[in-house]
């Protein structure tokens, strides 16, 4: 199976009309902003069905695109403006030097050999009565040393795991250049193939020639009965796990191996060991270390102290078995090696150990140091791919810790839900972010009904979560009501943590985390809503809406005065940030006008000493919303990735035969593109209306062509949703507004 071809098409564009914004998802791609121009959605629609992007943030020196750099892929290329000018006296077009990096990847001679654990081949009722015949009074029964128990705990899972589960040999670093689909039976054959070529060249005769063409019809039948045959394989296993479809694109695309060579600053690793001690260099940057000087506790005087009301009884049995039940056994292994769902099988035998495990931690406040260390795995952003800092650390915690801390942190939400401010819509059941779009386009909207408009402010913060600073957030918690055993717990929890970088089966040194929440669990999310809490009680004078760490300040302008009511708020928030010890990224905060007036004034809004930039469109937790709330920005930008998305999906399963598997392949990845907080924004005028349509109506040609239509012209497009069993787009949108409305009636 051949790797997908990466094409790259560039030239002269001179539309003064287009324009691009970043793509939140990957900052190396542009998403067109193509307002009512008919001839540019055309073009961009039929771009965006080929999985074309443009690449190019180089603007001419009018502020506009004229260049095009178009491509299928979004790694190994660089588009910079060049230093040296194409000629002379150039006045209104600026050179590009595009650059696209080749890696030499390079196998090892010797090959290294590892043992594998098969956890889905494991004999779990050899397992279970090996549990059962363990006496665990005697395992548990250790003087309250929660560490020491967690050591025999494991020492029992492990010996267990050895005997139960087989293994087999792998060999490490393995990049076969073969397809997936590639059997011994092909091997021989092509090596069959192969011999026989060398003994026709040697002796060129009538036998010698049969024998050869034999051998290559052979092969090609095999070939094409393997392929037929692994193709089947995946659309049976797509039908199953639809995330299966992208480990299929994988299979048929470029190895996805890390250059040979990369760097960080002026530092150089050229092996495997050299460059995952980079990567633990860069991601140990993040985390800071503040001194006792730097706290202000007096400052935060104005929040409100609750008695000391909100612990966490000890757990029951059936807490930590219904969680057990409830473990994700698609998800691998953490630094302790042992995955979800061998847990999750062993649920009823484990849950006596554990559920007295997890008490002893609480009742000791202690949290063991064998499940503070996570790894991290850098996943790749967007640029240059040898480039360390184009990379993001993602957390891998153990499975039993986080267990353990989900039934924490559930406990602690319940009691503490109704002391989170309501501006929060992160990480709070029962709000999203729909819920915390509607209430500001809501606003925004009626301010313009009454002839008023809105100025907002919209912040960026650096690393907010791995920033925290954990003294000053304990000191928060104590003063939202966290009793004093509990936060002895939750302070055992999140000190003395470590990581370690895991690249190509070799570990960095480690790195001590002095700062933030722990990437990757379930508590964290609660810890960092709770430290962030008390902004409600500064901004008194103007609005805020808070998801996570993204907050927007706004304010309706309907006199000269109210510009200055919202700077002085901004002051303030300014300094709350000072005090909290969070550092925003000024430069990536904006601020935007909405309003459907001619002319309104320019007011430029300041954090600090510092100017923040002022913009005519702005995403807003994924949905893009331009100064006078239209969406046409947001349209066009949702086509755009929705026909991209359905490009892959044709390029892709073009093999497949049941035209249902294309639909599931389409719900789960190119409808949602253009549903996502559809309340929100959904579209007034049918010319929207109709182009949104118009990806599913493209879907539905590509998904029913195995009926091989005989009848001309086809049927309406409401009888081909009816012929695959799928609803309008528009149906749908009417009916999740349905929904929000009669739930916003209940509550």
């Amino acid at each position: 199976m051949a790797p997908e071809v990466k094409l790259h098409v560039y030239g002269d564009f001179n539309q003064r009309n287009a324009d691009f914004i970043f793509d939140a998802e990957n900052q190396s791609i542009l998403l067109p902003v193509i307002g009512e121009n008919e001839t540019l959605h055309f073009l961009f629609d039929n771009i965006a069905h080929s999985g074309l992007h443009q690449i190019n943030h180089v603007k001419s020196q009018e502020n506009s695109y004229l260049d095009l750099f178009f491509t299928n892929t979004s790694e190994d290329f660089c588009v910079n403006e060049s230093l040296t000018p194409l000629w002379k006296n150039e006045t209104c077009h600026t050179a590009i030097e595009y650059s696209i990096f080749a890696h030499n990847y390079t196998a090892p001679i010797d090959w290294e050999y590892e043992e594998v654990p098969e956890y889905n081949k494991t004999n779990f009722e050899e397992a279970k009565r090996r549990l059962r015949t363990i006496n665990w009074q005697n395992v548990i029964d250790n003087e309250g040393n929660v560490d020491l128990l967690v050591q025999k705990l494991y020492a029992i899972i492990n010996t267990i795991i050895s005997e139960t589960v087989p293994t087999r040999r792998k060999r490490r670093n393995h990049s076969s250049k073969c397809p997936l689909w590639f059997n011994p039976q092909l091997t021989n054959l092509k090596n069959r193939k192969q011999k026989a070529h060398r003994t026709l060249k040697l002796n060129n005769n009538a036998s010698n020639l049969k024998y050869y063409q034999d051998i290559c019809e052979e092969l090609y039948s095999a070939i094409n009965a393997a392929n037929e045959e692994y193709n089947r394989k995946v659309e049976s296993e797509v039908k199953s796990c639809p995330k299966n479809f992208f480990n299929y694109v994988k299979s048929k695309s470029k190895s996805n191996n890390f250059p040979s060579q990369m760097y960080l600053d002026e530092n150089v690793g050229n092996n495997p060991q050299e460059i995952c001690n980079l990567f633990a260099k860069f991601f140990k940057e993040v985390y800071t270390s503040f001194s006792e000087a730097d706290r202000d506790r007096e400052y935060f005087s104005f929040i409100p102290e609750y008695s000391n009301d909100i612990s966490v009884n000890p757990l029951s049995e059936n807490d930590v078995l219904t969680a057990l039940k409830n473990l994700d056994a698609s998800k691998g292994p953490g630094p302790d090696g042992i995955p979800p769902a061998f847990l999750k099988n062993l649920a009823e035998e484990l849950t006596l150990p554990f559920h007295h495990l997890f008490n002893m931690s609480l009742k000791t406040g202690i949290f063991p140091e064998i499940w503070k260390q996570s790894f991290l795995v850098p996943i790749f952003k967007s640029g240059p791919k040898s480039d360390v800092r184009n990379y993001r650390g993602i957390a891998i915690l153990s499975c039993i810790p986080k267990l353990f801390e989900s039934i924490v942190n559930e406990k602690i939400f319940q009691q503490i839900k109704t002391r989170i401010t309501c501006k929060q819509h992160g990480f709070f059941k029962g709000r999203s972010t729909s819920t915390n779009l509607l209430e500001f386009v809501n606003f925004t909207l009626n301010a313009m009904h009454n002839r008023n408009h809105v100025e907002a402010l919209y912040t960026d913060f650096s690393k907010a979560f791995d920033r925290i600073d954990i003294p000053l957030l304990l000191f928060k918690l104590q003063k939202i009501g966290i009793e004093p055993r509990l936060l002895t717990w939750l302070m055992s929890y999140l000190t003395k943590r470590e990581q370690i970088v895991r690249f190509q089966n070799t570990l960095s040194e480690t790195i001590h985390v002095t700062s933030g929440v722990p990437q990757g669990s379930h508590l964290g999310p609660l810890l960092f809503i709770l430290y962030v809490n008390d902004i409600s009680f500064i901004l008194k004078n103007i609005k805020v809406l808070v998801y996570a760490d993204d907050m927007k300040l706004y304010i309706e302008i309907k006199n000269a005065n109210d510009y200055e009511v919202f700077q002085n708020e901004i002051n303030l928030f300014y300094t709350w940030c000072s005090k909290s010890l969070l550092q925003l990224n000024i430069k990536k905060c904006n601020s935007i006008t909405f309003s459907r007036k001619s002319q309104t004034p320019n007011i430029v809004i300041s954090l600090g000493n510092q100017a923040v930039e002022k913009c005519k469109i702005v995403t807003d937790l994924g949905v893009i919303l331009d100064s006078r709330l239209t969406f046409v920005e947001h349209y066009n930008t949702i086509i755009n990735k929705a026909n991209s998305t359905l490009g892959i999906i044709k390029r892709f399963a073009y093999n497949f035969q049941d035209p249902y598997t294309i639909k599931l392949l389409y719900i789960t990845y190119a409808r949602p593109i253009l549903e996502y907080c559809s309340i929100v924004w959904n579209p007034y005028f049918v010319v929207h209306e109709e182009r949104i349509e118009s990806v599913q109506k493209q879907f539905l040609l590509y998904a029913l062509r195995k009926l091989n239509w005989t009848v001309f012209p086809l049927p309406k497009y409401e009888a081909r949703c009816m012929l695959i069993g799928i609803e309008s787009l528009k149906e749908r949108r009417a009916l999740f507004c349905k929904r929000h409305f009669l739930h916003s009636k209940k509550h």
